[in-house]
């Protein structure tokens, strides 16, 4: 049978080939947890331009004779290379930035645009933190003590190590040194997106389900012991913090709210409204609270670092660098009262006074010790400071100098 190539395309198998083109860049921001699926759908979109110069019915008896298809596929991208390159660049892309997960590509991150005026505002600079890199370990991978996009991070007080091993879809357990001990998969019924953690003054771990939209409470030995939070509304939280009384509060992420809830986890009290204006919420990513009940939040979306006292009202805010919200900044009160947050891009973890001043920030782009690509979730045990170092799959432990 000889194949003839069509002139013009077929348009409606040309459109969807450019239409799984971009569903490869916004494929891990909607399914997190199925993000390298994206990679099938890259090799469905070049089969697609490939069949796009044929008619509908040869192309659907192509796609039956396998071998068939392989062939022609090759000798189409030869002969039509220019438009090929141009296919593959363009997919490059939209992988590259699908990698990225929504995260903030401004080069220029010390400037940001105003949430409500929309004029250039300024980031407060802040200066360099001199640190030690202590501890590093894991890599890519799914075997015991690798990560595939680590998140959550909680340090119990024998200094037991908790990570979210969020596209591995479990929790991994390892000892002060880093060595693994178990894996937490909440047994038959998987989790469905393992995000943020939280460990109880009686060593009970918390885990922040983000699809489920639900958080599970663990014994220290790994016993699922209940799950709560399902029947409040949320929509993808990505972070929870404890207050010294154990009550739980939830970045509620899509519900553009942070939510104070019981230790049993019933709705206390809600923080913020779906807005722009100061005290309002787009996408809350990250919250922290102080001993005096100052909750602190984080909204890359809105742009801003706020403060709110313990009834919900208002009290400062400070602006802050844009990411999208999967790899998202977070926050971690500090003992002395400050706060850290990680800035997943440009690659840094910045210190904040009480009163939202910047202090000092350590990091930058790399894979050595001390540096991160896309930091996230942060936890500080004595004079450590602990870090997911999201896209390089590993955990820093890191000393301040």
């Amino acid at each position: 049978m000889t194949i003839k190539l069509r002139n013009p395309f077929n348009l409606p198998l040309l459109l969807a080939a450019l239409g799984c083109i971009g569903l490869t860049w916004f494929w891990p921001r909607l399914f997190p947890g199925l993000a390298a699926l994206r990679w099938a759908i890259a090799l469905v979109s070049i089969l697609l331009f490939v069949l796009s110069f044929l008619s509908s019915r040869l192309a659907g008896w192509l796609v039956r004779k396998p071998v068939i298809l392989a062939g022609y596929a090759g000798a189409t991208l030869i002969r039509v290379w220019p438009l090929a390159l141009g296919i593959v660049a363009l997919l490059g892309v939209a992988l590259w930035f699908g990698t990225q997960s929504g995260s903030n590509t401004d080069d220029e991150p010390d400037f940001v645009t105003s949430s409500t005026g929309g004029a250039e505002i300024t980031i407060p600079s802040a200066g360099s933190l001199e640190i030690s890199a202590a501890l590093t370990f894991g890599k890519e991978g799914t075997a015991p003590g690798e990560f595939r996009e680590p998140h959550g991070i909680a340090i119990g007080k024998d200094g037991t190590i908790y990570v979210a091993d969020t596209l591995n879809l479990r929790v991994q357990v390892f000892d002060p040194s880093g060595k693994p001990i178990r894996q937490i998969t909440r047994g038959a019924e998987a989790f469905k997106q393992p995000f943020a953690l939280a460990i109880t003054n009686n060593g009970e771990l918390l885990v922040l389900d983000s699809e489920r939209a639900t958080i599970e409470r663990f014994s220290s030995d790994g016993k699922l012991l209940s799950s709560f939070g399902g029947n409040l509304g949320f929509y993808f939280p990505r972070a929870i913090a404890l207050d010294a009384q154990e009550n739980i509060y939830v970045a509620d992420t899509g519900g553009s709210k942070v939510v104070k809830l019981s230790p049993t986890g019933e709705a206390m009290l809600v923080f913020g409204v779906k807005g722009k204006e100061r005290g309002e919420f787009t996408e809350p990513t990250g919250v922290a609270i102080s001993p005096n009940g100052t909750v602190f939040t984080i909204d890359p979306s809105n742009r801003k670092l706020s403060a709110f006292s313990p009834d919900a009202t208002f009290i400062r805010d400070t602006p802050i660098e844009a990411a999208g919200s999967v790899n998202a900044p977070k926050l971690v009160l500090e003992p002395g009262g400050t706060l850290l947050v990680s800035v997943p891009e440009p690659h840094l973890v910045r210190r904040y006074s009480a009163s939202l001043k910047p202090l000092g920030e350590f990091g930058g782009g790399g894979t050595e010790p001390g540096r991160f690509r896309l930091p996230t979730f942060l936890a500080r045990a004595a004079n450590d400071i602990w870090v997911a170092d999201t896209l390089n799959h590993r955990i820093q432990k890191i000393t301040p100098k």
